[in-house]
C-alpha cells in the first residue's frame, strides 16, 4: 500500500522526517539544560519530558501530513486512487511518528545513562506507557491528517488544510489530555472511523 506513494514523496517526507527529529532532539536536550539550571522541577521528571517529546511530534506530524495530503490531492487522480494514497500517507505518518519517538527518547535515555541531566530515575513501566502513549497518538494524528484533507479539499489550499488539521488536533488533545489510555484507544477507533466514512462519503459524491 505504500507503494502507492511516489518515490519524489517519499524521498520528501524522509527529508522532513530527518529534519524535524533533529530539531526536537536539540529542542529537548536545551529544555532538560535550561530546567536545570533554572531549577524547573516539573522539566525534570522524565515522565514529562516522554510528555513533552509526545506533543511536539503532535505538532510535527499533524504538518508533515498535512504537506504530504496537500502535495497528494494535487494530482489528477481518481478520487479511489487519492483514498488510498491519503490511507498510504497515514501509515506513514504513524510509523514515522512512532519511530521519531523511540529515536529521540532512545538517544536521550542511553545519554542520560552516561550523563544524566534530569534529577529523576526512570522505570521500565515509565517507558512501556510512553510508548503506548505514542502508538495511539500516531493513530489520533494519522486520521485527523485524513479527515482534515477531506473538509479541506474543494478549497485547493495548504494553509486550509493545515488549519483545520491543526485546529482538530488541537482540541482533542486538550479534550483527551491526562484520561486514560483506554479512553484515548477508544478515540482513535473513533477517528479512524470517521476517516472511513467520510473518505467513503468523497468516494461516492464524485460516482454521482
Amino acid at each position: 500500500m505504500l507503494n502507492l506513494i511516489t518515490k519524489e514523496q517519499q524521498k520528501c517526507y524522509f527529508k522532513l522526517f530527518k529534519i524535524s527529529i533533529i530539531g526536537l532532539f536539540i529542542l529537548i536536550y536545551f529544555m532538560a539544560v535550561v530546567s536545570r539550571v533554572e531549577n524547573n522541577p516539573d522539566m525534570q521528571i522524565y515522565k514529562n519530558i516522554f510528555k513533552f517529546i509526545c506533543g511536539i511530534e503532535v505538532l510535527l506530524f499533524t504538518a508533515l501530513s498535512s504537506m504530504m495530503h496537500f502535495k497528494v490531492s494535487k494530482e489528477d487522480i481518481s478520487r479511489k486512487e487519492l483514498s488510498l494514497r491519503f490511507f498510504s500517507i497515514g501509515i506513514l505518518t504513524a510509523i514515522f511518528m512512532i519511530l521519531g519517538y523511540i529515536i529521540v527518547t532512545g538517544i536521550f535515555l542511553i545519554t542520560e545513562s552516561i550523563k544524566p541531566i534530569l534529577n529523576d530515575s526512570i522505570s521500565f513501566s515509565m517507558i512501556i506507557f510512553g510508548i503506548e502513549e505514542i502508538i495511539i497518538t500516531s493513530i489520533i494524528v494519522a486520521s485527523v491528517g485524513i479527515i482534515g484533507i477531506w473538509l479541506a479539499i474543494e478549497k485547493k489550499s495548504l494553509a486550509s488544510n493545515m488549519a483545520i488539521s491543526m485546529v482538530i488536533i488541537i482540541l482533542l488533545e486538550t479534550l483527551i489530555n491526562g484520561l486514560s489510555l483506554n479512553i484515548q484507544l477508544n478515540v482513535s477507533i473513533i477517528l479512524v472511523m470517521l476517516a472511513m466514512i467520510l473518505t467513503f462519503i468523497k468516494k461516492r459524491k464524485q460516482a454521482i
